[in-house]
């Protein structure tokens, strides 16, 4: 027997059952189409429809953490903050090893200006999943408007590491550098991005 997030107990056999359940359409879509709905209409910025289809993610899925962690992330593109801080608290939550919650959670503090708990959720979803670029981008980008230019610049260099065509990081990094004086270093990042 397993004990359900209401405190309800369901039999293996009913895990089963409702993960069919979960699977058929529902008005027309599975919970796969529902996610990759959401995320063509984030792509397109399209947060509002985004936003809508997660609600009713969460409805029919809400043990599965995609289901809590995108919704912080649309909630904070669209600058609603109560809303992206309850729905990131809610899939850190629901996961505790959730690197994509943690940074997350360290976009909704840095846009609050909340540097260093920014950097402490972005460095948390780094032990978490060291391979995220975005997150040693989003680490640099904080670590930066806190005038912390040396481990920027690091937190950059991290980030192209693992994904070379990374064109922002290479701005950044160009910014970065020309700013501590490291004017060819800087000409030759400023140059990369020339070349993806």
């Amino acid at each position: 027997m397993v004990v359900g997030k209401l405190g309800f107990e369901v039999g293996y056999k009913g895990l089963a059952l409702i993960s069919i359940l979960l699977m058929l359409p529902v008005a027309g879509k599975t919970i796969e189409q529902l996610y990759e709905r959401s995320e063509t209409a984030q792509n397109a910025r399209e947060y509002a429809e985004a936003e809508s289809v997660w609600h009713r993610v969460v409805q029919l899925d809400s043990d599965n953490f995609r289901a809590d962690s995108n919704p912080c992330r649309v909630l904070n593109r669209q600058e609603k903050q109560e809303g992206a801080m309850a729905a990131c608290h809610t899939a850190i939550e629901f996961n505790l090893n959730s690197a994509d919650a943690c940074k997350n959670w360290g976009n909704v503090l840095s846009g609050q200006g909340k540097l260093e708990e920014a950097i402490a959720a972005y460095r948390q979803a780094l032990k978490i999943y060291p391979n995220s670029a975005v997150a040693y981008y989003n680490l640099g980008l904080a670590l930066y408007d806190r005038g912390k230019r040396s481990e920027a610049i690091a937190a950059y260099h991290q980030a192209i590491e693992i994904y070379l065509n990374y064109v922002d990081a290479y701005k950044n990094l160009s910014n970065a550098l020309r700013n501590r004086g490291k004017r060819s270093e800087a000409i030759a990042a400023y140059h990369q991005t020339q070349t993806i």
